[in-house]
């Protein structure tokens, strides 16, 4: 149920191009996390990649690279 949950806070934060460092942050405030050090900013970010490479397998979010940055967005419906 949580990683599903995370997964709808991801793919909500995906409206406008996000950066993974972005989606941490949003995660974390989403949930009232308090990262108090890098191995807990590295278990969020791992737990949001999979989130994204969940998003991205069902074609709901895609990766696009701009300004030198990874981001990720919403996948636009084509039609």
């Amino acid at each position: 149920e949580r990683l599903e949950e995370i997964r709808e806070v991801v793919y909500a934060a995906l409206e406008e191009p996000q950066g993974t460092p972005a989606l941490v942050q949003c995660v974390a405030d989403y949930f009232e996390l308090e990262l108090a050090g890098a191995v807990f900013y590295f278990l969020v970010r791992t737990t949001i990649l999979a989130a994204l490479s969940s998003l991205e397998r069902a074609g709901e979010a895609t990766a696009v690279v701009e300004n030198n940055q990874l981001l990720w967005q919403q996948s636009v419906a084509e039609g």
